[in-house]
């Protein structure tokens, strides 16, 4: 995954010209628009409504800011809300807890663990496989007070 703006950028255009099967989405500063990281769909499967989603975050004096936690909220309202899809799934180090409690926050579950799966730093290292299904989230954000429907997406009352 890309870690500067200028990597990102290459990504991007690759993804946008590869034909990739996804969604793409710069991560900006809401106030200065610098970039900070991105967050995809991809692999996109239609017939079983269901995608992976990956996201990366820049610097690490721009984390705990919330804002990679609200562009996961907004990644699962457009995968559930406008695409239509039952079911995203993601893989995260098992070492990168910061990052599970973050998508556990999300409403993702913990499905298996895909063991020595990588490598970093020369050593093997586990993916723990994590997914959250349309009617979970769907449920979840109700219970919040946050299913705010068309309507609410409109800025009307609802």
């Amino acid at each position: 995954m890309p870690q500067s703006q200028a990597d990102a950028a290459d990504f991007l255009d690759h993804a946008m010209h590869a034909g990739s099967n996804g969604a793409f989405f710069v991560i900006a500063d809401p106030g200065d628009e610098r970039y900070l990281g991105q967050i995809d769909l991809t692999s996109i499967n239609w017939k079983l409504r269901s995608a992976d989603m990956a996201i990366v975050m820049g610097a690490e004096g721009q984390r705990n800011r919330g804002i990679g936690t609200e562009a996961i909220g907004l990644m699962l309202e457009y995968a559930f809300l406008t695409l239509g899809l039952e079911r995203v799934e993601l893989e995260v180090a098992t070492a990168n807890a910061r990052a599970i409690r973050c998508y556990e926050k999300a409403g993702f579950r913990h499905e298996g663990v895909k063991r020595h799966a990588f490598r970093i730093d020369g050593e093997y290292a586990d993916l723990a496989v994590m997914a959250v299904l349309s009617g979970e989230w769907r449920a979840a954000r109700a219970a919040e007070g946050g299913d705010r429907g068309e309507a609410g997406r409109a800025g009307k009352d609802g």
